[in-house]
């Protein structure tokens, strides 16, 4: 599938229905890292829309020029949820990213965050 957000289109995939959660991959890496890691802890699990986008230059996404800072990418990771989960939703994240996409995001969207948390695939 894929999400337009104007001069760039994230693609990404998603397994199951229920309550969003949004699983980012670690640069370099494409959203099958996280879909290798996480969709085994899906297998006795309803209730879960599970959510993989490939971040802008990983994956299918192409890369865009205007993206040079952890804060722009945040900006579109935050425009990717907003389009893809309907507004009155709360959302969960899991990433690789460290502590500070996390917590950066979780103030983002307080309004809509239910659980946030760092996940480390090997």
């Amino acid at each position: 599938m894929k999400c337009d957000l104007g001069d760039l289109a994230i693609f990404y995939e998603t397994y199951g229905t229920g309550r969003p959660i949004v699983m980012l991959p670690g640069r370099p890496s494409d959203h099958h890292i996280m879909e290798r890691f996480m969709e085994p802890l899906f297998t006795q699990r309803d209730g879960w829309l599970r959510i993989y986008p490939d971040l802008p230059g990983t994956g299918l996404t192409p890369s865009v020029d205007r993206l040079a800072t952890h804060d722009q990418m945040l900006d579109v990771v935050l425009a990717f949820i907003d389009t893809v989960i309907p507004v009155n939703a709360s959302c969960s994240l899991a990433c690789p990213m460290g502590g500070t996409w996390p917590v950066a995001w979780s103030r983002a969207v307080q309004r809509r965050s239910m659980a946030c948390c760092s996940v480390h695939p090997r």
